[in-house]
């Protein structure tokens, strides 16, 4: 990840440590790498993923109740937005 999606997804979710960003930049590594063999997302929408699906997947954090625990997500397809 560069710094730059880095500090753009610090302004969307200002609380998530760095190291949980890190895992964010392999599961997009993974993502990449087992897309060639299953399509997991459409193809277009690859060299655009932090905004295509990561950032869309959280896009409605910021509206949960502050004492939200649980959310269900039924049919996440390739983990969006269930997994981000």
């Amino acid at each position: 990840m560069t710094d730059i999606q880095y500090k753009n997804l610090q302004k969307i979710l200002p609380n998530v440590s760095h190291e949980t960003f890190e895992k964010l930049v392999s599961y997009e590594e993974i993502l990449n790498k087992w897309q060639k063999k299953i399509n997991l997302v459409s193809n277009n929408t690859l060299k655009d993923a932090w905004n295509r699906h990561f950032v869309d997947s959280i896009q409605m954090y910021k509206h949960l109740p502050q004492n939200t625990r649980k959310l269900a997500d039924f049919g996440s397809g390739a983990g969006f937005p269930g997994l981000v």
